[in-house]
């Protein structure tokens, strides 16, 4: 594994690790950018889930987490109440969200 600079991804700079074209190209590898994800999280109407005794949050093919921080960002009681899943199939990013502390909250 690259070695992976804390300080890289406590700056939100993560994405920038994994731009390599050829890793890109091999893994299939796409970051959906922050607009398109607040837009999307946006949608969610989380007044239908709030009086779910229990409330799954699954994120497939989560590389970085985008989408699961998104949620985080628009509204952080329904994420904080809910069980939170992520599948990634590339080893070296789960090994970067994990060694770096992103996924504490997030069973990857």
């Amino acid at each position: 594994m690259r070695n992976m600079s804390v300080k890289n991804v406590v700056n939100n700079n993560v994405e920038a690790y994994f731009t390599d074209q050829s890793i890109k190209k091999d893994c299939g590898i796409f970051f959906t950018p922050e607009w398109i994800i607040d837009f999307m999280t946006g949608l969610i109407n989380y007044d239908k889930y709030t009086d779910k005794a229990e409330t799954i949050i699954l994120e497939p093919a989560c590389g970085l987490i985008q989408f699961l921080s998104g949620i985080k960002r628009s509204n952080p009681k329904f994420f904080n109440k809910s069980k939170k899943y992520g599948i990634e199939i590339n080893k070296e990013i789960v090994d970067a969200l994990k060694n770096n502390g992103l996924v504490s909250e997030v069973e990857i």
